[in-house]
């Protein structure tokens, strides 16, 4: 143990000591060369014997050393004393956790609660952008280190559990800090997955534990509690907390919803990072500013990869910088370039009702490579200059209202002055449509009426004439008269 006065590694003078946790002491000192106030946190002699407590103290030092940001308290230095203890060299905060200030007010204000969340998911959104998963994440490890001149800002500690998707250092292997069978952090924030196989936890499992925090200041409860382990554990794994607004009916719905989405036991329907989970809570804040880690989302969300196989933590870019630095893409297929107006002569149907393209003044016709089509004869009144020629028609178009915007007379040229017709325009002649040919489909009602009244008549007449054969006395069939007397015995 360190006394007051001491001077530690002949650099450090010691002022107090700050508390003792279950792992190690932390003492108030002096860096007398640099003058500023730091925190040394030494581990206890009876954990040093633990081969496991001091590999998660050095793990912690390591992982604290490689995540830089305002929300995790910085590293100075770390070592081990002569006596073999290890010790780290941390900023020194003052103020109180979270965990402390629920236990004084119960539950906080839904914006108050809100800003320390989004304060914290910056120190474990960059804890995940260098592959480090927190995986013990509670209100005691939250600290709101008091400023002179500015608001509380929360700190993100104990990092002594964290997992690294990659070595903490370029000489040394991965290590695994605990057996699958041990659990590693606090059951009442611990996420299914973790309580099941903590090896195989992601960042989405500090997602669960974060919810599991916001739960509780609102509601001044833990989502899921039972007085045994085991009920506990099966509390995780089967039941659903209690609605947040049936506890406090005053919390926004939506708000109780992306708590929900963060108590999703399938890790991949939970909100995907951190960025994206302050995205969410930055409405419900007393200052709705995006912090720098929160990046508005241009795609849609999609369930990031696990942090083993991509260290990196996906972070859409910015809409704004992407529009001004985007470089524009040519399309497959250009727009075909608009066709120039005909004559009324070459047009086999009915002109488009568009506004007429004008001419700039003076323009020359450019050259035609073919010949162009035969003109049939026109009126004297047609062959007028082309400003005094009124807009013709083809036969078949049907005539503009004059209510329709797109019926503009035509503008002349700049410095053009019209000119009456020398005579009126003579209507084109009214042409007789020729009726189209009818085909044989249309003929053949006509020709099966044509051949039934042909077979009829036939028959008719095959009918007649065998009745006229068939009459008495007519023909060769009629019986013979006898002129012969009757006999005399016959009876008269």
């Amino acid at each position: 143990m360190l006394t007051e006065g001491e001077l530690f590694l002949d650099k450090y003078r010691i002022e107090k000591l700050v508390g003792i946790g279950g792992m190690g002491a932390v003492y108030a000192a002096v860096d007398v060369d640099l003058a500023r106030k730091v925190a040394i946190k030494i581990l206890l002699p009876e954990i040093a014997r633990s081969q496991t407590a001091a590999s998660r103290f050095v793990n912690e030092g390591r992982a604290v050393a490689r995540v830089e940001g305002e929300h995790v308290a910085r590293v100075f230095a770390a070592g081990r004393t002569e006596q073999g203890l290890p010790y780290m060299v941390l900023e020194l905060l003052e103020g109180q956790d979270l965990a402390k200030l629920l236990e004084e007010r119960g539950k906080l204000g839904v914006g108050e609660a809100v800003d320390i969340l989004v304060q914290a998911l910056g120190g474990v959104a960059e804890a995940h952008r260098h592959g480090i998963v927190h995986r013990d994440l509670k209100p005691a490890n939250l600290f709101l280190h008091r400023r002179s001149n500015a608001a509380p800002v929360v700190k993100v500690l104990d990092f002594g559990v964290s997992k690294a998707s990659r070595p903490l250092t370029d000489t040394s292997m991965h290590q695994n800090l605990t057996a699958t069978s041990t659990m590693i952090g606090s059951p009442y924030y611990m996420s299914p997955e973790q309580l099941m196989d903590s090896k195989s936890a992601d960042h989405r499992a500090d997602i669960w534990s974060l919810g599991c925090i916001l739960y509780e200041m609102l509601t001044g409860v833990v989502p899921f509690d039972d007085p045994l382990l085991s009920g506990l554990v099966i509390a995780i794994l089967r039941k659903r907390p209690v609605p947040v607004r049936q506890l406090r009916p005053d919390v926004p719905a939506a708000l109780e919803a992306i708590v929900v989405r963060c108590l999703e036991r399938d890790p991949s329907q939970r909100i995907g990072t951190a960025a994206a989970l302050a995205r969410l809570l930055l409405p419900f804040a007393t200052d709705t500013r995006a912090p720098a880690f929160v990046v508005p989302a241009i795609e849609p969300e999609a369930p990031p990869p696990s942090i083993d196989a991509k260290t990196q933590v996906w972070v859409p870019k910015r809409p704004a910088l992407a529009a001004a630095h985007a470089t524009p893409t040519p399309a497959s297929n250009p727009p075909a370039p608009r066709a120039a107006p005909m004559h009324a002569s070459n047009t086999p149907g009915p002109m488009p009702r568009a506004a007429p393209m004008l001419p700039p003044p003076r323009a020359t016709p450019m050259p035609r490579s073919d010949p162009p089509a035969p003109m049939p004869p026109m009126h004297a009144a047609m062959l007028a200059p082309p400003h005094a020629t009124p807009m013709l028609q083809p036969p078949h178009a049907t005539p503009m209202p004059a209510s329709d915007p797109r019926a503009m007379p035509m503008l002349q040229p700049p410095h053009a002055t019209p000119a009456p017709p020398s005579n009126p325009p003579i209507p084109p002649p009214a042409t007789t449509p020729i009726p189209p040919r009818p085909t044989f489909r249309a003929e053949l009602p006509s020709l099966l009426v044509i051949a039934a009244t042909l077979v009829f008549l036939g028959i008719s007449g095959f009918l007649f004439a065998q009745r006229k054969d068939a009459r008495p006395g007519a023909g060769a069939h009629a019986p013979a008269v006898s002129h012969a007397a009757p006999a005399k015995n016959a009876p008269p």
